[in-house]
This record gives C-alpha cells, sequence and structure tokens, in this order.
C-alpha cells in the first residue's frame, strides 16, 4: 500500500509530527540554557560571598590569624571574642570547631553571615558595600548553598 503525500491529513500529520519534533527540541535546549544560567548564577553567587568573607577578614585581621589579638579580647582573622565563637558553633551545630584554627573561624564566620548575622562583625557593612556595590540586606547573604 502506497502513502499519498499530497492528501490532506497525510500532510496535516507529517506537519504535527514536525512541529512536536521543533518543540520538544525547543523545550529540551530551553531547559538545558536555563539550567546553564542557574549554573552560572550559583558560581557568581558563591565568588561574590568568598569576596565578601576575604574583604571581612582582610579589614578584621588584615589576613593575619597567630598572635592576633583584638582590643576586647577578639582573637584570630575573624576576631571571635571566645564566648561568642563558643555560642555560635552551638547555635550552628558545629560542635567540633576549635577558636584557636583559622579554617575553623572562617568557616563560622561564613554560615554565621550567611545566617544573616553579619553584623556581629563591624567591618560587615563596609565590606559588604565594597563587594556587593550596596548596602547588605537585613536578612543574611543568601546564596543558593554553601
Amino acid at each position: 500500500m502506497m502513502i499519498d503525500d499530497d492528501h490532506p491529513i497525510v500532510r496535516a500529520l507529517l506537519v504535527l509530527v514536525a512541529v512536536l519534533f521543533f518543540l520538544s527540541t525547543a523545550s529540551f535546549t530551553a531547559k538545558t540554557y536555563i539550567n546553564k544560567q542557574i549554573e552560572l548564577e550559583r558560581i557568581r553567587q558563591h565568588q561574590k560571598f568568598q569576596l565578601l568573607i576575604k574583604e571581612m577578614v582582610k579589614r578584621e585581621s588584615s589576613g593575619r590569624h597567630e598572635g592576633c589579638w583584638g582590643k576586647a579580647g577578639e582573637y584570630g582573622a575573624a576576631q571571635w571574642l571566645y564566648s561568642s565563637f563558643e555560642y555560635w558553633k552551638k547555635k550552628m551545630k558545629m560542635p567540633r570547631l576549635e577558636w584557636t584554627k583559622r579554617a575553623d573561624q572562617i568557616v563560622l564566620m561564613c554560615r554565621v553571615v550567611q545566617a544573616g548575622h553579619g553584623y556581629e562583625w563591624t567591618v560587615y557593612k563596609k565590606a559588604y558595600r565594597t563587594v556587593y556595590g550596596q548596602d547588605p540586606p537585613s536578612r543574611g547573604v543568601r546564596i543558593i548553598s554553601v
């Protein structure tokens, strides 16, 4: 049996198949594009957040850690008071962190800033303005994931 390509129903079915193929391809392309844009935004957010933390550490301690004491007893790269460090590590459920370790101070600083408590540091607002070019939001720095 031969199919008549000129028959209106056959033509309509061929057009329908072509349109469906195009739409499925376009949908896949659009989804891929959107996913790439989301991933790029995620990367940008991480980079900005890292710059914010680096700027805060630079302003707090010039990046030094060992023997870096503040006027009120703050210590280290993030200039944590011992009592504040202990309070926040419990609140953030990070019991293994140690006040004397540089990496632990910075990790806790990241969590506290992301949770919306960057104002624990007096340098936060200026550091935020330097990195983001605007005042910080009151709710904290939101990034897709840390």
